[in-house]
């Protein structure tokens, strides 16, 4: 990563949220309208409720294999690294697979695991959500996350696609036990969102014992989770929103 690059080079606008914590509005380009990241009522405390709660409980029921659907600013990684230290899990026995669509937002994350004292402005909004996440762990937190990586527990994909999970090679062992299903909704990403996609990734990409968590709650998602043997919870939605999703299998 270029360290003269900043976020709005890549057409990104930093937002404070309600909770003090930081995320990212996108545009594709000038004209259009964007999407914000998460919630402005709170980017840690949407992340908390929908899916830190479930990222505790699977690994309570011995979940190893993870799936983040959307890397993003990292919060979703840097929780997962941090309840995995809190509930003591060996890290021979996890892997974590994150799915991202932009190069910047990947390079730049692993910038600052790498870099954590390095003052820029790129580094300053992650260096706020570790804070705010896990004050007393920022530094086990960063060297777990970079020692899943190097370890080969860790992996960051590209765009996630029909295309990849049609190629993928999943072994039975290795198939997620619990998916955070945190992509931009369908009117940024409706690829991601159509029934057919759905189906065929619950189908070829989630173990018979699993979890799968989102913000969004709509007809082709429940449609494609019960389809597949999912209960489907519908949960409080975050600051106001009518329902997020959880399917739960086995």
């Amino acid at each position: 990563m270029q360290k003269s690059q900043s976020w709005a080079d890549k057409n990104y606008s930093i937002v404070k949220t309600e909770d003090s914590s930081p995320s990212l509005h996108w545009k594709l380009n000038a004209e259009a309208a964007g999407e914000m990241m998460h919630h402005r009522g709170g980017a840690l405390a949407e992340t908390e409720q929908i899916y830190g709660e479930v990222v505790r409980q699977a690994l309570g029921l011995q979940a190893r294999h993870f799936c983040s659907v959307g890397l993003g600013l990292g919060y979703n990684e840097m929780m997962i690294a941090r309840d995995i230290l809190r509930t003591n899990t060996p890290i021979s026995e996890i892997t974590v697979t994150s799915y991202e669509s932009d190069p910047f937002l990947v390079e730049s994350f692993l910038f600052f695991l790498k870099n954590p004292a390095v003052i820029s402005e790129i580094n300053s909004i992650y260096q706020n959500i570790i804070n705010l996440m896990a004050p007393a762990e920022i530094k086990q937190i960063t060297e777990l996350l970079l020692k899943l990586k190097e370890e080969g527990h860790w992996k960051i994909s590209g765009a996630l696609s029909a295309e990849v999970v049609a190629a993928s090679m999943q072994s039975p062992s290795a198939l997620y036990d619990v998916v955070l299903y945190d992509a931009f909704s369908s009117k940024t990403s409706p690829e991601l969102w159509n029934e057919e996609f759905l189906n065929l990734f619950l189908e070829k990409m989630m173990s018979q014992k699993c979890f799968f968590s989102t913000y969004a709650c709509t007809g082709p998602l429940k449609r494609s989770l019960k389809a597949h043997g999912f209960e489907v919870i519908l949960r409080e939605g975050f600051h106001g929103k009518r329902n997020s999703t959880l399917g739960r299998r086995g």
